[in-house]
């Protein structure tokens, strides 16, 4: 349905096993506990299950009030700055930019691939999120699944360029690594 809010026609209706706050909890002691079982790291199972968490936050401050925080009959919350474009592309530019900014000073390319494929993965972001904003509605929800699947490859996309960078060292001695 167009319009439902201004910056996304997008109605989400049920999703509470992917978007409840009673689940991403669930998803994010999962997550943290295998890294944890895995790595026998604490620190990292903790930020990883917290970074599982903040996901439903950052919804919160985007959606309209349509995120669960159970499952069933559950009230929903969300404080709608999606309603806002300007509000909207502030914030989450400011993400956006804040995210780069960090990881391309804690870390350096350990090759030419480490340079091109993280500025080319971070154009190709800012092109598709400017698409999403000023672009037509999709056409079906099957279009918005496949798009959605397709999105694995963006994470196999940032894996290859984490693969030819390295953290620099005075960023770890800076944060207790």
């Amino acid at each position: 349905m167009p319009g439902i809010t201004k910056v996304t026609p997008l109605n989400f209706e049920n999703y509470p096993l992917s978007h409840s706050l009673f689940s991403v909890l669930i998803w994010g002691l999962l997550f943290g506990g295998i890294y944890f079982l895995m790595q026998r790291y604490p620190k990292g199972a903790i930020v990883l299950g917290f970074g599982v968490v903040s996901h439903w936050f950052l919804d919160l401050i985007v959606h309209r009030p349509d995120l669960p925080l159970f499952f069933g009959e559950s009230p929903y919350v969300g404080f709608g700055l999606w309603n806002s474009p300007v509000g909207t592309l502030l914030v989450e530019g400011s993400l956006f930019c804040a995210g780069v900014f960090v990881y391309m000073h804690t870390t350096y390319a350990k090759d030419r691939i480490g340079t091109w494929a993280f500025w080319s993965l971070v154009g190709f972001l800012v092109i598709v999120y400017i698409g999403n904003f000023v672009g037509p509605v999709p056409p079906s929800v099957q279009a918005i699944a496949w798009v959605g699947n397709a999105q694995w490859i963006l994470i196999a996309w940032a894996y290859w360029v984490d693969r030819h960078r390295s953290v620099n060292n005075h960023t770890t001695a800076d944060i207790g690594g």
